[in-house]
């Protein structure tokens, strides 16, 4: 070989070798650039709604002094489980009110293979990041729970009932949620507002939202305030301030009578309608939707004194969460604190919104198929063939058209006549139903006042009670149910808002529903009465966390 060819060949290596060694500074710097990028981002999103260990100090430097340490210490330990710890040379944090930012940089050297031979030994690299987090966006939040009177029976091999747990679980998302550390007064974010929303048949509204719509109260009973729901209004997020509505009819379809062959009073525990528990609106005041708040406290103690009647329906539950964070129900006016424009516009920059749906039983009043009993259309509206007294217990006369004569029927005398006595007043169904139970009516009136003679068998009266009685109810089926209750979800989702479910110790064909509800299958949790009060901090430190993403 010639001297000339050996020196390009000496050339060609020595080029080829300053390339490895620059790759190979390339490389490295690289790696840590992106592990130092990656620690100084997590730490700072996490770090700004961690609450620091001295959370009780209610000095400002002080809970940004732990949060500076705390983000330091993260940072140190992030970058130690990369294997890079020697590489980090400095890491700064600094906190205020509404802002965090972290400053970090790292560094090292390199013994250089091939670029020695031109006197280059070693070379040096220097990287650096930053994060800087601004206030977090709002956060408007319905926390709709299942409040039937199977979440207060006592299960007999637990023996609790899941109200405990619930109670517990709802208070632990609560204090995780609004903790000071991350919210207006002293934190990190704008405050967060809370609806509690609990559902039966129906979802019992205060007097400040009933007021904002047109609702006729056929009931005319104190705190019982369940808007009918038509079907066609399933399909979208808003309630129309412009429809006619009426509220539940208070229908006692869940208790029975005693079927004994004389007269039972109007008042009697077989016969009078229990409204707190039974109808279809449990009349509690307890028991009502709370508009959103910013303080926990109040939440808490409402939670605590939460009652748990009546039956079921989960559709009525995400139509009012839904209806609650849509912006056409402007209710500023009548939230705390009073704001000018609650709830906030869909898919604005700075607001999330959250429905966290707690449900166990799915839906309906028959624990076997799900389905829902109702009361047929034609007992549940208009003017009734009853009349009643203003006597104490109240006496009732009823009009059976299907007698050819003598139409006019009173159960107490056990008589027929052509009229009702002139002290009596003729009611609506409505009316009828506010006082006494459905089976009452079945049998006292129209079975026993259908018979052609007063001295008729209980055998007779039975027949007739069990011809009268299918008449007088309907069946809603789960699948209806189910099928209205993914129309909510669907269209809320296509708004923007993020949906948790939690099955509370859920029935089986609760599951596949709420997993479907879901934003996403992560947003689902199955939960036992030993994991949910866990579960729901969860939720509640995920939705912090999300809020600094706004």
């Amino acid at each position: 070989m010639t001297y000339t060819g050996l020196v390009f060949l000496l050339l060609t290596v020595l080029v080829g070798g300053v390339a490895v060694d620059v790759m190979r500074h390339e490389g490295t710097r690289s790696q840590v650039q992106k592990a130092l990028d990656g620690c100084t981002s997590t730490v700072a999103a996490v770090a700004t709604v961690q609450k620091p260990a001295d959370e009780s100090a209610s000095d400002a430097a002080v809970r940004n002094t732990a949060r500076n340490a705390t983000m330091t210490t993260l940072v140190n330990d992030c970058m130690t489980r990369a294997g890079l710890s020697t590489a980090l040379t400095s890491v700064t944090a600094t906190s205020a009110a509404g802002y965090a930012s972290l400053a970090t940089t790292a560094g090292g050297t390199q013994s250089n293979f091939f670029m020695n031979m031109l006197n280059i030994g070693r070379t040096d690299y220097n990287v650096a990041s930053t994060a800087a987090l601004p206030p977090a966006g709002k956060v408007e939040v319905i926390l709709a729970y299942e409040s039937s009177n199977a979440m207060s029976v006592v299960d007999p091999i637990t023996g609790i009932n899941l109200s405990t747990p619930f109670r517990t679980g709802a208070n632990a998302f609560v204090d995780t949620l609004m903790a000071t550390d991350v919210n207006n007064a002293a934190g990190t974010r704008p405050a967060t507002t809370v609806s509690l929303l609990p559902y039966t048949n129906g979802v019992n509204l205060p007097t400040g939202l009933m007021s904002r719509y047109s609702v006729t109260n056929v009931s005319n009973l104190a705190n019982a305030n369940c808007i009918d729901i038509p079907t066609t209004d399933f399909s979208a997020a808003a309630m129309s301030t412009a429809t006619a509505y009426q509220t539940m009819v208070p229908a006692d379809l869940a208790t029975t009578t005693s079927t004994v062959i004389t007269y039972l009073p109007s008042n009697s525990t077989v016969a009078a309608t229990n409204i707190p528990s039974s109808a279809g609106c449990p009349a509690y005041p307890n028991n009502i939707l709370r508009m959103p708040t910013t303080s926990a406290s109040t939440l808490k103690s409402n939670i605590t004194s939460a009652q748990f009647f009546g039956g079921l329906r989960w559709d009525h539950g995400m139509h009012w969460a839904n209806a609650l964070l849509h912006p056409g129900t402007n209710i500023g006016s009548i939230v705390t604190p009073v704001t000018t424009a609650y709830p906030s516009a869909y898919n604005t920059a700075d607001v999330q919104k959250v429905i966290v749906f707690v449900n166990t039983n799915g839906s309906g009043s028959n624990p076997t198929d799900g389905s829902q009993l109702m009361l047929a259309n034609a007992f549940a509206s208009g003017t009734s063939p009853i009349w009643r007294n203003s006597a104490t217990p109240a006496l009732y006369c009823i009009q059976l058209t299907a007698r050819p004569s003598n139409q006019f029927y009173r159960p107490d005398t056990n008589t027929w006549s052509t009229a009702c006595p002139g002290t009596y007043t003729r009611l609506t169904w409505p009316q009828v139903w506010a006082s006494v139970r459905v089976q009452w009516v079945a049998w006292q009136l129209y079975a026993r006042g259908i018979q052609t003679s007063s001295s008729a068998t209980l055998a007779q009266v039975r027949a007739s009670f069990d011809a009268i009685w299918p008449t007088m109810q309907q069946s809603l089926p789960f699948t209806t149910q189910a099928s209205q209750f993914q129309s909510e979800c669907t269209a809320a989702k296509a708004n923007g808002v993020v949906i948790y479910t939690v099955g509370l110790a859920a029935i089986a064909r609760a599951k596949d529903p709420l997993r479907a509800c879901a934003s996403s299958p992560a947003h689902y949790f199955d939960t036992t009465s030993a994991t949910f009060p866990d579960v729901m901090r969860l939720i509640a430190q995920t939705i912090n966390q999300q809020a600094y993403t706004q």
